[in-house]
């Protein structure tokens, strides 16, 4: 006969399932306009002379060797020679900048390859706050990746290369990435490895971007424009770019901000990072073999080389004075009752990546980390909020519904409210099964009947 934990086990794994699958036609997603998670100030009120530095020391010239000599390696796709060649290249480069590399291997069978990665460490040594620039280095199998994306590459190693002649308040890291052309866009198993890396160092990547395809452009609007693909949590991110953009009149640029689409900055969202995908405004008109180096603008490469370096140096150096970070429940996990019962990697397997699953009654908690007192904290769910606690650090608050049971998928979130009015918020996707809610307005009717009816 079966234990009772087995069979209490086996349940859970059902319900899992059954969650997995459902969605709530009243679910509600974050606004558009919510306030930022992480608070950079607003724009600069003077023209930094470190940040006009940064943008007018990018050279055409340098980012025109480089992708060449990324086209020189031929096709490379992850596990081929080629591929293991080009990230051996990659990693000597950012040594001879001076900068802590490290290179991190993968598999995704029967595919091995790794990941090329490249810190400059910030000045304030109390701050464990980092920036990411990412880009990915092999190609399909038919194709040198002229655009796709020895642009992104050239461009991480040519801000690399500048911004390790500099000191930034913040780390700045740079991540060389293999694999984002492995089968189904989904895949992406070197992006997909990092980020879940990251996120169970206790990394705190503050924002992310991806450069995927920026080297080509035909049309007026396309050469002064970037594509900056956005989930809901982090749309604080082209509205600061688009402020960079209108204080530093040389960048010549605009953001244009789209929905959300698949590519390696995706499992850094998944895992609860704010990150975004950077790409050319206008459409590829050619075919992906002949994605060569006739067909790249090297002009519109280096306009958004010095947008990103400007963006990068802009973040880097403004001080971070508020921010909050859930730290109970994680990501990955499975909990019943407030207890975890199944490990990452047995949940990856068949549960969706970085989802966290709640059965019963669990606890959130978070981290903040503020300059000033902290007027409120308000917890939420699916927009509602109704839970505030004043003047407090170490704060903790029941996951539950409003006025009904949590079933199926819903976004916990948190806002952080200083004394000066500054705002910070962090939120998490869960998929729940639990019967507590706050109120119980089907007791109205009875509580009237009670106090009116003696």
């Amino acid at each position: 006969m079966d234990s009772l934990p087995q069979k209490s086990l086996v349940f859970c794994v059902i319900l899992l399932l059954l969650l997995n699958g459902i969605s709530l036609s009243t679910l509600k997603s974050s606004s558009a306009t919510a306030p930022e998670r992480i608070l950079i100030g607003s724009k600069p009120t003077k023209m930094d002379t470190d940040i006009l530095g940064l943008i007018n020391d990018v050279n055409k010239t340098i980012l025109d060797i480089y992708v060449k000599e990324l086209i020189g390696f031929g096709p490379r796709p992850a596990g081929s020679l080629a591929c293991q060649q080009t990230g051996a290249y990659i990693a000597r480069k950012f040594t001879s900048f001076g900068l802590d590399v490290s290179v991190d291997n993968w598999t995704f069978f029967p595919v091995h390859s790794q990941n090329v990665v490249a810190t400059l460490h910030g000045s304030d040594t109390s701050s464990d706050a980092v920036f990411l620039l990412s880009a990915h280095y092999d190609t399909r199998k038919t194709s040198v990746g002229a655009n796709d994306d020895s642009s992104g590459i050239a461009t991480i190693l040519a801000i690399a290369q500048i911004c390790s002649q500099y000191h930034f308040n913040y780390t700045i890291r740079f991540l060389a990435l293999s694999g984002e052309e492995c089968g189904m866009c989904t895949d992406m198993p070197g992006s997909r490895d990092y980020a879940k890396k990251a996120y169970d160092r206790g990394d705190n990547i503050v924002a992310c971007f991806d450069l995927d395809t920026i080297g080509y452009c035909e049309t007026d609007f396309g050469t002064r424009a970037v594509r900056v693909y956005t989930p809901i949590r982090a749309t604080w991110i082209p509205l600061m770019m688009q402020q960079v953009c209108d204080h530093y009149p040389i960048l010549n640029m605009t953001i244009e901000q789209m929905s959300n689409h698949p590519a390696d900055q995706q499992p850094f969202t998944a895992w609860g990072f704010d990150a975004v995908l950077i790409c050319q405004a206008d459409q590829i008109p050619y075919v992906i073999k002949n994605d060569t180096y006739e067909h790249i603008n090297l002009s519109y490469i280096t306009k958004v080389c010095r947008l990103m370096i400007a963006v990068t140096g802009v973040l880097a150096q403004t001080p971070i004075t508020l921010q909050v970070r859930f730290t109970n429940p994680l990501r990955g996990y499975v909990y019943v009752f407030g207890r975890k019962v199944m490990a990452p990697g047995l949940s990856r397997s068949f549960l969706r990546e970085g989802a966290t699953y709640l059965i019963g009654r669990t606890m959130a908690r978070v981290n903040i980390t503020s300059t000033e007192p902290i007027k409120q904290v308000a917890y939420g769910i699916d927009d509602l909020f109704f839970m505030d606690i004043n003047d407090t650090q170490d704060t903790e608050w029941k996951i539950q519904g409003y006025d009904a049971p949590l079933i199926g998928r819903h976004t916990i979130m948190v806002y952080v409210i200083t004394e000066s009015g500054q705002i910070a918020r962090d939120q998490m996707d869960v998929y729940c099964f639990t019967l507590s809610h706050s109120y119980f307005p089907w007791l109205g009717p009875f509580i009237y009947y009670f106090f009116n009816h003696p």
